[in-house]
């Protein structure tokens, strides 16, 4: 999954302050407090459930991995 032109590092800058493990609406309030733009935010809403065990786990299933 394309990342809307970011690398995993501009992703991974949106994750800062997430208490881990998190769910997924934990990890998307935090993206979006954290001033993550629309693309990378509609990408987080279609990820599936479950737990993410730290910001390589979600940037992981962003890229479709």
């Amino acid at each position: 999954m394309d990342l809307g032109g970011f690398n995993p590092q501009d992703a991974q800058q949106y994750l800062q302050g997430v208490n881990w493990p998190a769910d997924k609406q934990e990890v998307v309030n935090k993206a979006e407090g954290n001033g993550a733009p629309q693309p990378m935010l509609e990408q987080l809403k279609n990820l599936g459930g479950g737990q993410f065990s730290g910001p390589q786990d979600v940037i992981g299933k962003l890229q479709g991995g």
